[in-house]
């Protein structure tokens, strides 16, 4: 490994033409370290030639594909817009791998001060940090990192390297300014004044990233946030500038360590976009400083649009949020994105810095907010959560569709909503009734498909390419419709995402495209219902980026009626790939429900249960295996009206079943022939929403006079936070 005092040395570079050096250490690669490294039939062996290089503009590195290193790969120099430096793969197979020994301090790749660099198809695991990208000189441009998969990263938490043991003062210089373990880490040291016209980089990329096994995926942060010193109101939101980041699939990342925080950490950042985009099931150990999927702070002027936010777990930590304004934001524009399924609130805006913090102008609009607050968390929950309030967060929060149980807007700890327009924000019926184009993508069964036409009238189905994950026509490089993106074919043909509607009813849409390559002709789009426009058609421009709505509330469809997003070419399809990801919710239709925050609400005549109703919900213990609690009786319900009951509870037993049985006015008789049952998710660390369809058994007829709901199969503890029965 470099020692450190060198490797935060001020470089110099200088130019020449480029010269690409080829590394394979497989056998029979005729590898030397003591060559010039510079044919793929004599290549370097491995990274010791590289450590002492300063690479010139227009360098390639190229690692060989198949080959795998336990090294540290140490990359130095300065490119040019126009002569970028390097590092990816040659030969075939798999993707070369970084593969270190999983110590804290250890790191695969280490950029310094990279100036016009692009990095693509390289695999990391085991190490502290994976691609360590450290600047400690003003002024630097042009980072591209692409194609990058990550894994098994950890070690470093709050810059404690000493777990399982005791832990240790923050110390950023012992772990080279790294504040936690991360696939990727822009970091740095600025130990002089920097101010609000200075940047470390700007013009930033990162595409089709991904990050699992590990306590972070993706972090710019400068060993937890560094301010512009000396300058009114410079709070180191300008020290990375100019970033995009398409394609980022952080996931299923986490522990084990003393903590891990956040999967995608964005400190110190200004002017960025994220786009087509999933953060799921991240920040998965216990951190007693809290979790998220997504942290913000110190950052400005950022579009988060067309991406998932998902399933941040429950570990017993605070917040377990999918989205955390932190501290120090401005201008973040939360768009037509999929936020659902948290433990805790879908998205968290905070003021408990000081008065002296701010929280400012934010938009909250179009988004998809589906079952937050999972965990049932008295303060962390609802799909957005304003908590305290020792300065005024403002911001738009907008058109967005939600089906949230504990909430769609909560207010906690002294927080409220008083410095936000709130507007359009529609209920939808359950959670079982809204769908992200992007989550179903390529799911059987689901009701999303996609399509191709040459004439925008006559409609053919696409094939699903497993391998590429993508639906096309053939061989043609065009129409393809990706899990964010489609483009159409050449000439006047269209390509669309379809929706068949599986039940009567009014449906609310939501849907933002904009340009995911720059350039082209632009396109157009619309959207039919069984071939008749009802939305569009709009021009979208060669480089919009900051995005068109389309969206439509109360469309009324029948039962097979389908809907087609519809995407029109102008001529030339090249570079008119766009970003566009279609929300899909059932209006409201009849209910009735029982919360339970006045009591029992009339369920009564438990049988194998005990307990009581308290904070909101029915906390009770099954004393047996067939525990049963009835509704009131004499409810009077049009059959025809209301066919689901939903349950939400969270099930604490061993039971993985559940039944409902129920009596009408014109057979009052409880029997088995009046039950429908379903699995139930066993030891539940969550409240689960299940939804039965009561309405497919055959006796489900006339006026319902009572039911019941067996809510687990074993004894133990259940606690039931509403029943409803819908249409």
């Amino acid at each position: 490994m470099v020692v450190l005092s060198v490797v935060l040395a001020p470089l110099p570079a200088t130019a020449r033409a480029g010269t690409t050096y080829y590394i394979d250490n497989r056998a029979g690669s005729n590898c030397a370290n003591g060559g010039a490294g510079t044919s793929p039939s004599a290549p370097w062996c491995d990274f010791g030639p590289v450590e002492p290089k300063i690479f010139d503009p227009g360098d390639r590195v190229l690692l060989a594909r198949g080959a795998t290193w336990n090294q540290m790969l140490y990359l130095r120099g300065t490119g040019t817009a126009a002569a970028p430096i390097v590092l990816d793969a040659y030969g075939s197979g798999p993707r070369p791998h970084i593969r270190r020994d999983g110590k804290p301090l250890d790191r695969a790749v280490l950029m310094l001060n990279p100036t016009h660099w692009r990095v693509s198809n390289v695999d990391i695991s085991n190490a502290g940090t994976g691609l360590m990208v450290f600047y400690n000189t003003l002024g630097n441009e042009g980072l591209t990192l692409t194609d990058i998969s990550v894994r098994d990263i950890r070690g470093i938490h709050h810059t404690d390297t000493a777990w399982p043991g005791p832990a240790q003062p923050i110390d950023c210089g012992r772990t080279n300014h790294v504040y936690n373990s991360a696939g990727i880490e822009v970091t740095g040291d600025f130990a002089h004044k920097f101010g609000t016209d200075k940047y470390a980089v700007k013009g930033v990329l990162l595409r089709n990233i991904e990050a699992t096994g590990s306590l972070a995926g993706v972090s710019f942060d400068w060993c937890n946030g560094l301010a512009a010193q000396h300058v009114l109101g410079g709070d180191g939101s300008t020290l990375v500038r100019e970033v995009v980041m398409d394609g980022l699939n952080l996931h299923d990342n986490g522990g084990p360590a003393r903590g891990c925080d956040d999967t995608l950490r964005l400190v110190n950042l200004r002017d960025a976009l994220i786009m087509n985009s999933v953060v799921r099931a991240g920040a998965a150990c216990r951190s007693e400083t809290g979790t998220a999927g997504v942290f913000i702070g110190r950052v400005a002027d950022l579009q988060v649009v067309n991406s998932i936010f998902a399933d941040t777990p429950r570990t017993g930590s605070v917040d377990e949020t999918g989205f955390d304004y932190e501290t120090a934001t401005e201008r973040v524009h939360l768009r037509n994105s999929l936020i659902s399924g948290n433990s805790g609130p879908g998205v968290s805006v905070l003021a408990h810095h000081g008065t002296d913090d701010r929280s400012l102008d934010h938009q909250i609009t179009g988004n998809l907010f589906v079952d937050n607050g999972r965990g049932n968390d008295r303060v962390h929950k609802g799909g957005i959560a304003r908590l305290v309030s020792n300065h005024k967060p403002t911001g738009v929060i907008a058109g967005n569709l939600h089906a949230e149980p504990t909430g769609f807007l909560h207010a906690e700890s002294g927080g409220n909503f008083d410095g936000f327009r709130i507007s359009g924000n529609r209920q939808l019926n359950s959670t079982a009734e809204a769908t992200y184009a992007a989550a179903a993508f390529g799911v059987p069964g689901s009701p999303w498909g996609h399509q191709h036409s040459a004439d925008g009238k006559q409609w053919q189905d696409l094939r699903y390419d497993a391998a590429a994950k993508e639906f096309r026509a053939g061989t043609a490089p065009r129409p393809v419709i990706k899990q964010f993106t489609q483009t159409a074919e050449e000439g006047s043909a269209w390509s669309a995402r379809t929706w068949t509607a599986p039940k009567d009813g009014s449906v609310h849409l939501r849907g933002r495209v904009l340009k995911t390559e720059l350039g082209g002709d632009g396109v157009v789009v619309r959207i039919t219902r069984n071939g008749q426009v009802i939305g569009g058609p709009l021009d979208i421009g060669p480089r919009e980026r900051d995005g068109v709505d389309v969206n439509l509330d109360d469309v009324p469809v029948r039962r097979g009626d389908v809907l087609r997003f519809e995407l029109g070419s102008k001529g030339d399809a090249a570079n008119d790939s766009v970003s566009w990801v279609p929300a899909v919710g059932y209006a409201p239709g009849p209910e009735v429900r029982w919360d339970f925050t006045n009591g029992r609400d009339g369920w009564d005549e438990a049988v194998q249960l005990t307990g009581k109703a308290e904070g909101g919900e029915l906390r009770l213990e099954a004393t047996g295996d067939d525990p049963a609690v009835y509704s009131p009786d004499g409810l009077g319900v049009d059959t025809r009206a209301l066919r689901f009951v939903e349950v939400r509870m969270r099930n604490e037993t061993a039971g993985t079943g559940m039944q409902v049985y129920f009596t009408t006015d014109a057979d009052q008789k409880w029997a088995d022939d009046k039950q429908i049952g379903a699995a139930a998710v066993a030891r539940d660390a969550y409240c689960t929403t299940y939804r039965i369809d009561v309405g497919a058994h055959p006796k489900w007829t006339g006026t319902l006079k009572r039911f019941r709901v067996d809510p687990a199969n074993a004894p133990g503890p259940v606690k039931i936070d509403s029943i409803r029965l819908v249409g």
